[in-house]
């Protein structure tokens, strides 16, 4: 008699995978973070490189701001700690290709700005079967690493977060009010890059409430990106051609995801990379479609020379 084939076993996340090794090997060197094991060591100051709460209030950082400046700083450490685990590596290749690529960090050397690529990389690029993130293995892992509660609310936030084009509708009582081109949520936020803009300019950004649920705006995480020589209906046609209209039911979710996700794991960075213009210290230009390749400077169908973009004055 011929065996009957057993049935493929339930996928495991990667996440899982790692809390079982974190029991396995809590008292072996393989994992070499005491501190996260500790939980409240590393909720506080894991190490000398990332600053506190306090200390950041201290350097005059908003306190919204300086929330997820520290808890960032922490998913770097905890990023940094597990980078040997072998249920990490095809997210390694992921993020190092990408690093090689697009070398972020500021104009002029890339417009692919560090803020950007850090939150991108921790939130937005999935990997392995599951399509995991390390923020979402960071929020898995919490019962195992014990931190607490506020550093749980900031990553679940981050986690969640996705980049957004918005509308600048002017400023009132100091906040810059925001308002997403499909969904018309309108945001009021602070931009620690220092940028104020002007109403009418379109932005690209990802924007980050208060995760304590004490103030009312929004922190623009980003060093804003402006959108420059498109209009917005030149947008809302652009996410019509990825069937993506406010007419359809669920179009939020699907905006969601394109806008976290993007069709391919490097979509927004290939974006930004080939759309770049200008720049100025607190924000960088961009001009372009996404899939109308003649309209974006850097790429190769635009017929235009690399490293010699266009240019729009520093004031507009």
């Amino acid at each position: 008699m011929k065996k009957k084939k057993q049935k493929n076993p339930k996928r495991i996340s990667t996440a899982a995978r790692m809390k079982m090794k974190f029991q396995k090997f809590k008292q072996q060197k393989i994992i070499q973070m005491s501190e996260l094991l500790e939980g409240k060591r590393l909720s506080e100051k894991a190490d000398d490189s990332i600053k506190t709460f306090e200390e950041l209030i201290s350097q005059g950082y908003d306190p919204v701001h300086a929330i997820y400046v520290n808890t960032q700083n922490l998913l770097s450490f905890f990023a940094e700690q597990i980078s040997t685990l072998p249920e990490l590596k095809a997210y390694y290749k992921l993020a190092e290709k990408a690093e090689d690529e697009y070398m972020p960090g500021f104009p002029p050397m890339s417009p692919i700005t560090s803020s950007f690529f850090t939150l991108w990389a921790f939130s937005d690029l999935r990997f392995g079967k599951s399509k995991e993130t390390i923020t979402g293995c960071f929020l898995d892992l919490i019962p195992s690493i014990g931190v607490g509660e506020l550093h749980r609310k900031t990553v679940t936030e981050i986690n969640k977060s996705r980049m957004g084009i918005y509308k600048h509708q002017g400023i009132k009582n100091k906040k810059i009010i925001l308002k997403e081109l499909l969904t018309q949520q309108e945001y009021q936020c602070i931009c620690p890059a220092g940028y104020s803009g002007q109403k009418g300019e379109l932005w690209f950004v990802r924007l980050l409430p208060d995760p304590m649920n004490v103030t009312d705006y929004h922190i623009v995480m980003t060093t804003p990106y402006l959108l420059k020589g498109q209009l917005e209906n030149d947008w809302e046609a652009f996410f019509k051609r990825s069937s993506i209209s406010p007419t359809n039911v669920g179009y939020e979710a699907r905006l969601h995801k394109f806008m976290k996700h993007g069709p391919s794991a490097y979509f927004w960075l290939e974006f930004i990379f080939q759309s770049y213009v200008n720049h100025r210290s607190d924000a960088i230009f961009l001009t372009g479609i996404p899939d109308i390749k003649t309209s974006l400077p850097h790429a190769p169908e635009s017929g235009i020379q690399m490293g010699m973009p266009m240019h729009f004055s520093s004031s507009e």
